[in-house]
């Protein structure tokens, strides 16, 4: 560098150090490029997972109570008899029905404010809906009763000849419907009997 000036060799000397600096800086990343491994870039896209509401958490759910109609009486079980209820003897049954294993003997009476039920022989006296209960019925295993009623419609069979032809079979005992056809149930071997006071009652085979 003969001949230039101080400045000239400052000047150069700093282009000198720039260039030096400047090979050195991209060698170094060239080095750092070998030896980091750069991550790919992701090509998925992320998902962020909702998170929800703990249903334990949330406000509790009101179900409503179903409500129950109130029964107006009290239903009560039969009063059941077993045996034979012999001539002399009475039984009632007090806001239930009558259920007799056994028969009924001539000069006997059951009562009941509900259905009488006789598995076996009626010969005595019978009387269902003593309350009132129109729709009492009588059964029997064997009829042959000197006496039956519903409520407060009665009749003595043996008064009655169209009923001969029940004794010793299966029957039941019930008030005469407005919606009955008379016609269809004597066809199917039932006999009605004018009691009076504007009742009748149903004698049908079972």
């Amino acid at each position: 560098m003969a001949g230039s000036t101080y400045h000239e060799r400052i000047v150069n000397a700093s282009k000198l150090n720039t260039n030096t600096n400047a090979n050195k800086i991209d060698t170094d990343i060239n080095i750092n490029k070998k030896n980091i491994e750069i991550p790919p870039i992701a090509t998925e896209p992320v998902i962020v997972a909702k998170v929800e509401q703990d249903v334990s958490q949330s406000a509790p759910v009101v179900t409503p109570t179903p409500t129950v109609a109130a029964v107006s009486s009290v239903l009560q079980s039969s009063l059941i008899h077993h045996g034979t209820v012999r001539s002399g003897q009475q039984l009632y049954a007090d806001g239930r029905s009558l259920v007799i294993v056994g028969s009924v003997n001539n000069g006997a009476e059951v009562l009941a404010d509900g259905d009488i039920h006789v598995y076996g022989s009626l010969m005595g006296r019978a009387v269902a809906g003593l309350g009132g209960s129109s729709d009492s019925h009588i059964f029997a295993k064997s009829f042959g009763a000197s006496l039956v009623g519903i409520s407060d419609a009665f009749v003595i069979p043996d008064d009655c000849s169209e009923l001969n032809v029940l004794t010793g079979k299966e029957a039941y005992v019930r008030l005469l419907k407005e919606t009955d056809n008379v016609t269809d149930l004597k066809r199917n071997g039932a006999q009605v009997v004018d009691c009076g006071s504007g009742n009748s009652l149903v004698v049908a085979p079972m």
